[in-house]
């Protein structure tokens, strides 16, 4: 389970889920969103994509982070509340940025579905790049909608903006990751065949298959 692409977004959805404006919901929203990436990283196939989960491991930082800082300024007089689901929106966003200067992030769950010789492939760099500037961006976005629905104050605004804008958002960044690896995918099949007319498509099913039925 803990290396399915979906699960990524696992820990920003408990963290907006209790991450409300009263109470402590800043402090528990991160500790929440920190143990969801403990068990993601847990039941990570290590084996499979030769590596730890980087998203996990830059999640559960930033979300440590952000919780100590939770403790501090998590009061009803604070604007931390206030902007927290937008804060980490932020944090996605810029955890996808900032991953492009090492590793992408999401090349850990990419991997899983090609052949470890391609791994090195310039063109499978460029996909997990793309996908990665789709998240940054459609995170981005959301941080800004959800940092309207405070700027607004009225319930409609909040259901709106954290809720419904969010969702529609992401909607959209997801279609075009999948554009983006199925381009990829049909890529590399037409380049096999290029390269040696009797390569048998079979062979490369098993780690095609998944990602096209989704």
């Amino acid at each position: 389970m803990g290396d399915e692409p979906y699960c990524a977004l696992l820990p920003w959805i408990v963290f907006t889920v209790i991450a409300r404006r009263n109470g402590d919901g800043v402090a528990w929203g991160c500790l929440a969103a920190v143990v969801t990436a403990c068990a993601l990283l847990a039941a990570s196939r290590r084996r499979g994509s030769g590596a730890r989960n980087a998203l996990m491991l830059y999640v559960i930082g930033a979300f440590s982070v952000f919780g100590v800082v939770g403790l501090f300024l998590d009061n009803p007089s604070s604007w931390l509340p206030e902007f927290a689901r937008a804060l980490g929106a932020g944090i996605y966003a810029a955890i996808f940025l900032v991953s492009l200067a090492f590793t992408p992030a999401v090349e850990h769950y990419t991997r899983l579905h090609v052949r470890q010789s391609v791994w090195t492939d310039r063109r499978f760099l460029n996909v997990n790049t793309a996908i990665s500037l789709v998240l940054a961006a459609a995170f981005t976005a959301i941080a800004g909608s959800m940092a309207l629905g405070p700027m607004i104050g009225s319930v409609p605004a909040y259901t709106t903006f954290n809720w419904v804008v969010p969702v529609a958002i992401l909607t959209v960044a997801a279609h075009w990751t999948r554009v983006c690896w199925e381009n990829f995918l049909d890529d590399e099949i037409d380049e096999r065949i290029n390269r040696d007319p009797l390569w048998d498509l079979a062979v490369d099913w098993h780690a095609t298959s998944s990602v096209r039925d989704r």
